[in-house]
């Protein structure tokens, strides 16, 4: 990649300013981050930062199915 940082991807430049916001105001409040990085692929959805994560999700009813 290009050292200036104009060819970054969208999801680097919004954990650079997400992260650049948690130190400015990590004085005045505390944060707790969760990140997941999805990877959909053949309607099978799973979380390649997660070591647990199989080849299903969960979804928010805590189901397991297929997106």
């Amino acid at each position: 990649g290009c050292k200036d940082g104009s060819q970054t991807g969208l999801i680097p430049q919004a954990m650079n300013a997400l992260f650049n916001k948690v130190e400015t105001l990590k004085d005045q409040i505390q944060f707790q981050l969760h990140v997941s990085f999805i990877e959909i692929l053949k309607e099978e959805v799973r979380d390649l930062l997660d070591p647990n994560s199989s080849n299903k999700s969960d979804t928010a009813n805590g189901q397991t199915g297929k997106v």
